[in-house]
């Protein structure tokens, strides 16, 4: 009988390049196969491992959902795995430098498609159907089977954002797309990571619905805090911003000026800053403490100078800004600078910040409703750069990483 070639043989494992087929073979674990089988393929050259790894794995896990095999069993066909491997490297195929690898497919939901044009992916985005009666569906523009997936978007309110992300990552998973990773800019909910009596912990529950809707990662620009990011329960990349502050800050900053933090969560951030300035001053930082009217700041630690960068990751209604502005300009600050990651810009109290002393609020993109309000005074710079670093595709296996284990900017 004539001996069957390499593209017959993976035709005959029905092992398809969909989710399922992937899981099903990461759920057997390192030490489950044959002694022989193991010391087989890690014998191989280096750069043959993967590929040999992945083909043989395919063959047993076929054997075992197919043919109802034991473990044991399994172990017993390492033989003909190693057949089909066999094949694959006389074809000169098992140089995975060598393999093209199809690229993945970027999908900005509607108003994020300006963060996307710097990607340098093929970019798909997905149409949001509205019905009369308030209901949603997503419709995928191309086939998604076998592909990497990066969506693009935002769980922040109004929840139809939401709504739209999770349909359209479902939408993926169950279209066969190898994964799902959810960039979003702006972690919403993230300020909820801590467990108060009666109270919901929505940084978690976020991370339970996006895994539930088949996201297997998620990348951020600076995540408010590592609480947050520990509750999602999945993979959680927090780019920061703060080579993208340095860049256009550089100017500012002078032997006159020191880089603040309105309180003590926003210390690791403004050290990053101040790194990233060259900065020898110390941070100088302010106490601050919630009442029902509101914030009020205190305690000023370190020294000031005539011009102050406020350093900080979000602007909602500007509470913390302006009640730090405010105490700054009594300590004789002359001159403010502000650096926001993230602008919510809610309501008008934060317009209050041009009367203390503020020059510019230097705001990034990652919410795109920001754009609509560049100024003299609100100065907006796009993050689209800054996700196309955890976004790098070389082309070839051996040199891309999951974008869940690209280290921070």
């Amino acid at each position: 009988m004539a001996t069957k070639g390499v593209e017959e043989r993976l035709d005959d494992l029905s092992v398809g390049p969909g989710r399922a087929g992937h899981r099903e073979v990461g759920a057997f674990g390192p030490g489950f196969f044959d002694p022989a089988l193991e010391e087989a393929v890690h014998g191989l050259d280096g750069h043959d491992q993967p590929v040999g790894l992945v083909l043989a794995c395919a063959f047993l896990v076929h054997q075992a959902t197919l043919g109802g095999m034991t473990a044991r069993g399994i172990g017993t066909n390492h033989r003909a795995a190693l057949g089909v491997w066999a094949d694959v490297r006389a074809r000169g195929l098992g140089d995975h430098r060598r393999m093209p690898v199809t690229p993945p497919l970027l999908l900005p939901l509607p108003g994020f498609e300006p963060l996307a044009a710097a990607s340098g992916l093929e970019i798909v985005p997905p149409r949001v159907e509205h019905f009369d009666n308030g209901e949603f569906a997503i419709r995928l523009p191309q086939a998604v089977e076998g592909r990497d997936c990066f969506l693009l978007g935002t769980a922040a309110p109004p929840a139809d954002q939401l709504v739209s992300l999770l349909l359209a990552a479902d939408s993926l998973a169950r279209h066969g797309a190898r994964s799902v990773h959810a960039l979003l800019p702006y972690l919403a909910y993230a300020r909820q990571d801590r467990l108060e009596a009666g109270r919901s912990l929505a940084a978690g529950w976020l991370g339970a619905v996006l895994a539930a809707s088949g996201v297997d990662d998620v990348v951020a620009i600076d995540v408010h805090s590592e609480a947050a990011r520990s509750l999602m329960g999945l993979p959680v990349t927090s780019l920061s911003p703060s080579g993208l502050f340095a860049r256009e800050l550089s100017g500012v900053f002078t032997s006159d000026a020191v880089v603040v933090a309105p309180d003590q969560g926003a210390l690791e951030r403004s050290r990053a800053l101040a790194d990233r300035l060259g900065v020898d001053r110390p941070i100088v930082w302010l106490e601050k403490e919630r009442k029902r009217g509101g914030v009020t700041h205190r305690r000023l630690v370190g020294e000031l100078a005539d011009r102050a960068i406020v350093v900080d990751d979000i602007l909602d209604t500007g509470g913390t800004l302006v009640s730090c502005c405010r105490e700054l300009r009594a300590r004789g600050v002359r001159q403010t600078t502000i650096a926001v990651t993230h602008g919510l810009f809610t309501g008008w109290a934060w317009r209050e910040l041009a009367e203390l002393n503020v020059r510019t609020i230097h705001v990034t993109d990652s919410v795109p409703g920001a754009r609509a309000l560049a100024s003299e005074l609100v100065r907006v710079h796009s993050v689209g750069p800054l996700l196309a670093t955890a976004l790098a595709w070389p082309g070839t296996a051996s040199a891309w990483k999951p974008v869940a284990h690209v280290p921070p900017a």
